[in-house]
């Protein structure tokens, strides 16, 4: 009797086991462990996002635009989903995911790429120390050779707000100097239970503008 019940325990225990860690389907694409301690160089295996194809079409121009899902783990249970819609897309692109500095560990970021000069590499953050995953906001980055084109600064102004604006690099075809533009300047509120945008200067206009080298 003693055995049997020592097999029903067991048996519940693997199955329960099983439940926290998704298993990996057809349409499975990539796990990405987002937790890696500087200090120490390890990664945390058990903290991780899951990404799995769900559908794709083919959109007049020829491009392709897919519809994936996220899955997102902590101590290898599930903490939450979202669901993600690229344009452009081809399965050649790398899939990454990191913290988003070494102070703001709660907040990630879940990025494409493509390979080669000019191809764009999309962002997504994510705030993962509330009940489930919240968005806080997408952009898309783009590089040209050693030169950054066009990026997103970031500054946390407290939990619940952060400051961003973009900046934009136009090179001078004869030297190392360029055109420095600086635009949408957006603080991210963290209210009813969202990440929301607040513009401080108009969107899409021009802010700042300088001339000086190229900067990273």
């Amino acid at each position: 009797m003693k055995y049997i019940i020592q097999c029903i325990v067991l048996v519940v225990m693997i199955s329960c086991e099983k439940t926290k860690v998704s298993e990996r389907k057809p349409n499975y694409i990539d796990t990405l462990h987002y937790d890696y301690n500087i200090l120490t160089d390890k990664i945390d295996s058990t903290n991780y996002v899951i990404i799995d194809s769900v559908t794709s079409s083919i959109e007049k121009d020829s491009s392709i635009t897919a519809i994936f899902n996220l899955e997102f783990y902590k101590k290898h249970t599930l903490y939450g989903k979202d669901t993600l819609e690229m344009k452009y897309y081809n399965k050649y692109y790398i899939w990454a995911s990191y913290t988003l500095d070494s102070i703001h560990t709660n907040f990630i970021t879940i990025s494409k790429s493509g390979e080669g000069c000019g191809m764009p590499y999309e962002e997504i953050v994510y705030d993962i120390s509330k009940e489930s995953p919240k968005k806080v906001y997408r952009f898309i980055v783009v590089f040209n050779g050693e030169y950054f084109e066009e990026y997103k600064k970031y500054k946390f102004l407290s939990k619940t707000e952060i400051s961003t604006y973009v900046h934009s690099f136009i090179p001078s075809e004869k030297d190392e100097y360029g055109v420095h533009e600086f635009r949408d300047s957006i603080h991210y509120l963290y209210e009813n239970n969202a990440w929301k945008p607040k513009y401080i200067t108009p969107k899409g206009k021009i802010y700042r503008k300088f001339y000086s080298k190229i900067t990273y």
